[in-house]
């Protein structure tokens, strides 16, 4: 579970009004809900289904200044909706993606990696059944995976608002997408772009005002 470039990217691009709860659907060791406790002074909640993970994340959590506004829960996000009467007004998930049949013999990296265990149709109904009306809720995936999920949406109430489209270097494919969901209906934005290098291989202006606030070095 290392902490990724997309993760970071993801939890610093993230934009909202003020939330008053957050939701971290599949939160690893925590990274993303780490990220948003420093930037937004609610109470979050973070799931995760494998429990070694969760104890890492838990970990993660008590060692931070803002452990008394996290909570992990360790079980499938089925087993949380049912369980929670909370709404959430920013939504957050770093999802796995790989479909494929080969696995690996690490039981933990399947769960991180291979989206049977959190496939679309299940992400976005958790995300309908617990957002606000006027929350958003921010998802990345791959290209091909981002594209996907934008065009399932409708079909469960949820409404893609804005995207970031995220290139190792400016004329190359699309390394990730960040997707907007809102329940409302929305005049989409047109996709922002983010090159983290630039022709010389070094990190470009973008990436590092975006990133700066969390990197010791950077």
């Amino acid at each position: 579970m290392k902490v990724t470039t997309e993760g970071c990217i993801l939890g610093a691009w993230i934009a909202s009004t003020s939330p008053k709860r957050i939701l971290d659907i599949g939160t690893g060791t925590g990274l993303l809900s780490l990220m948003l406790a420093q930037r937004y002074d609610c109470p979050i909640e973070a799931v995760e289904i494998d429990k070694l993970t969760a104890n890492q994340a838990q970990s993660n959590f008590q060692n931070s200044k803002w452990k008394n506004r996290l909570t992990i829960h360790p079980l499938d996000i089925n087993d949380f909706v049912q369980k929670s009467t909370k709404s959430f007004d920013l939504i957050v998930s770093n999802p796995p993606f790989f479909s494929s049949n080969f696995k690996s013999k690490n039981a933990a990296k399947n769960l991180a990696v291979h989206d049977e265990y959190l496939p679309q149709g299940m992400l976005l109904t958790s995300i309908k059944s617990t957002l606000t009306e006027n929350g958003k809720a921010f998802i990345i995936y791959p290209e091909y995976e981002a594209d996907q999920i934008k065009k399932i949406a409708d079909e469960y109430g949820l409404h893609a608002t804005e995207a970031l489209v995220i290139k190792n270097k400016p004329g190359s494919t699309v390394f990730r997408k960040i997707i907007a969901l809102t329940k409302k209906l929305p005049l989409e934005k047109p996709a922002q772009e983010l090159h983290i290098r630039n022709g010389q291989n070094e990190f470009t202006q973008e990436y590092v005002d975006l990133l700066k606030p969390f990197y010791l070095h950077l």
